[in-house]
């Protein structure tokens, strides 16, 4: 009797499987915070659970470190620890609002954004928070800092120009401002090719691409969805991209524009997918079945995966630099993220 249930209820679960696989490890843990894994889902950690918000971690060039914003009481700061939890420190330590950590590729600085005199500016440190410098010192709004491959250059948005953001390049000393786009529409979320090139971002709806001197502009979507936060693939032959909450992937020059999977994506602030560090994955967050789990898939959206499997949102995975990890964070308290 107890044979014939048994199969029963594995037949059930075979009828009603989904065309995405489930990892089948149960969450070490059910507190919100921050976490890490393995690429198949195994051995999930909570390193961080301290009461507050944590937005954009982002590893450490060397994998030895994860920086990251947190909220305990409404006030962002930027923090840095090692990859296991321990040696948790704020960089910042500053009333204003300290967030969107970037590292430099040499891992010895860290661009972020702060609203210290009123207004968003550009802000660059060195990792142990010391040399804490304004770049931009405006009274327009600058976001987005994104350092160029080879750590010479910072790419930004900011509302200098039409009073509609434009994408602006700088030195890393904040010298040298060239405003690359002089549009009269929002562009946004820049990104530079691997070798340093190209900088695609996103403008009226559409994906964009450009030189780093600004000429050659190409729309490369062209049709009327609304997509936004282009990503290179690390070989950069690939963007990934936001297409009304769903992951399409394309050729560098728009060609083969393919549908991935439908993200419901979370917020303005970031993509919530990235490539593996070898170009063969994509992790994502995507609340396709009800809440936000991180999933991982190949870069033709094929093997969709949901490593997560929680009753709370996962969201904002990242890959450790050698690609044997992910990080993220999880939110226990049920209540559904938008």
């Amino acid at each position: 009797m107890k044979l014939l249930y048994l199969l029963l209820i594995i037949t059930l679960l075979c009828c009603f499987s989904t065309g995405c696989e489930k990892s089948p490890v149960e969450p070490e843990s059910d507190e919100s915070g921050m976490y890490i894994m393995n690429i198949n889902g195994s051995e999930r950690t909570c390193i961080s659970n301290r009461f507050g918000t944590q937005y954009q971690l982002v590893f450490s060039p060397d994998g030895s470190k994860i920086a990251y914003e947190y909220s305990p009481e409404d006030n962002y700061d930027i923090y840095i620890m090692n990859t296991d939890g321990s040696g948790q420190t704020n960089l910042t330590n500053n009333p204003s609002y300290d967030a969107r950590p970037v590292f430099a590729p040499s891992g010895r600085r860290i661009a972020f954004i702060a609203n210290r005199l009123g207004n968003y500016d550009i802000y660059i440190m060195n990792t142990d928070g010391s040399r804490q410098t304004n770049l931009t010192n405006n009274w327009e709004l600058d976001q987005w800092p994104v350092f160029s491959p080879d750590g010479s250059k910072i790419a930004y948005c900011t509302e200098m120009g039409y009073k509609n953001y434009d994408i602006y390049l700088m030195n890393t000393d904040g010298s040298q401002k060239n405003n690359l786009t002089y549009s009269e529409s929002n562009d946004l979320n820049p990104v530079f090719s691997p070798d340093g090139a190209i900088i695609a971002y996103a403008s009226d709806g559409e994906i964009y691409v450009m030189n780093t001197d600004g000429s050659g502009k190409t729309n490369l979507t062209n049709n009327v969805s609304s997509e936004w936060s282009p990503l290179f693939s690390p070989d950069g032959s690939k963007i990934a991209y936001v297409s009304d909450g769903e992951i399409y992937v394309m050729n560098k020059d728009g060609s083969e524009q393919k549908y991935l999977i439908n993200a419901n994506n979370w917020g303005a602030s970031g993509p919530g997918f990235v490539f593996s560090p070898d170009g063969s994955k994509i992790a994502i967050h995507s609340k396709q079945d009800g809440n936000f789990e991180i999933y991982i898939m190949n870069t033709d959206g094929s093997e969709q995966t949901n490593l997560t499997n929680s009753r709370g949102d996962d969201i904002c995975p990242v890959f450790s630099p050698d690609g044997s990890k992910i990080a993220f964070l999880y939110d226990a308290s049920g209540i559904p993220i938008p």
